[in-house]
């Protein structure tokens, strides 16, 4: 894609202290909101037409004493440009400028570009030498940087995306989890956990050392050959627990049926990851599951005090918190759950 190409043109608004003045008893200039001056239209570099208008005392009463300009692409053809308005005093030094971000610019002046610019006291004042010329003409440069590919701008305004390259780490790091053990001469495996008789999980030292700290102490001593048996610990949670050591990612939340929550294993399995969590040192899967929790709204009648138990112990502050508003503000139907069983 060639690079963008930039023209500066230069507007001037002569007699700028009477532009947008009623006169009364040819004596009393009254400036006036909404009064629009059109400059004669200029050509940039690449042939494209543009005209600025001015408001000199505001488009609105709101903007009332604000000098407003806009950019008006005049051409057939929609353009999308980068904007800068630049005043410039009698000296040559910049008094002003107002950058904007590349926006479109519609054919036939359907849409403009600008905004708000500077007081029109500001201008009027000598002091400031702002007017240039015999004419006291305000002079406006507008530096204009034209894009190449409406379309594909139009495309990400409405929520596409570029093409970017992803890391390749996390996927990579999966891949090392779920590779194949089968010849021990490739893998790159150098610890074995033994769960029952018949299921063993592969892993590396160096990501559990990084990410699972204490489960890394386990295998820390150990050698490649020797299998590290695991207790008191369902093997879909542990291989749950490796996956988020391994950079895995947890589904995006979605609303769930508080009264199914088996439909999602964070949910069904919470209390259980959080232990092992707890006891692996993997106190970011810890926080995350808990916030699952309270953001499902698993609270029950029936679970509040084992699950305010379970807090407590596992040091679960969300959770915690959570158990006792739910016992606090149900607490006579709990109450009455006890009595009838």
């Amino acid at each position: 894609m060639p690079p963008p190409t930039i023209s500066t043109l230069t507007f001037k608004f002569d007699h700028f202290s009477s532009l947008g003045t009623n006169i009364i008893n040819n004596e009393h200039l009254t400036t006036t909101t909404g009064h629009r001056i059109l400059s004669d239209l200029k050509t940039d570099i690449d042939g494209n037409l543009w005209r600025v208008a001015m408001y000199p005392n505001g488009e609105r009463s709101v903007d009332s004493g604000i000098v407003q300009l806009c950019l008006y692409n005049k051409g057939e053809e929609h353009l999308v440009a980068a904007v800068s308005f630049v005043v410039r005093g009698s000296t040559g030094r910049v008094y002003y400028e107002k950058p904007m971000a590349p926006g479109l610019l519609r054919a036939r002046g359907k849409s403009g570009r600008g905004g708000n610019i500077i007081e029109r006291r500001k201008i009027l004042d000598r002091a400031h030498e702002i007017l240039v010329g015999e004419h006291q003409s305000l002079v406006v440069e507008v530096v204009i940087q034209v894009c190449e590919d409406v379309e594909l701008y139009e495309w990400v305004s409405n929520g596409g995306h570029y093409f970017t390259p992803q890391n390749p780490c996390p996927k990579n790091l999966m891949k090392l989890l779920c590779e194949d053990h089968n010849d021990d001469d490739t893998s790159l495996a150098d610890v074995h956990f033994q769960l029952n008789d018949e299921v063993v999980i592969h892993a590396h030292k160096l990501i559990l050392k990084m990410n699972a700290p204490e489960l890394y102490l386990l295998c820390e001593d150990a050698d490649t050959n020797q299998s590290i048996p695991i207790t008191g610990i369902s093997e879909e949670v542990f291989r749950i627990v490796l996956y988020y050591a391994y950079g895995g990612k947890f589904p995006k939340r979605e609303p769930i049926k508080a009264s199914s929550p088996e439909k999602e294993p964070i949910l069904k399995l919470g209390l259980e990851i959080i232990d092992a969590a707890d006891r692996y040192g993997m106190i970011e899967l810890k926080i995350l599951v808990e916030t699952y929790l309270v953001a499902y709204r698993v609270m029950r009648k029936h679970n509040v005090a084992d699950m305010l138990l379970f807090a407590d112990a596992k040091n679960c502050a969300l959770l915690k918190e959570y158990a006792f508003a739910y016992a606090i503000s149900r607490s006579r139907d709990i109450i009455n759950s006890e009595l009838s069983a």
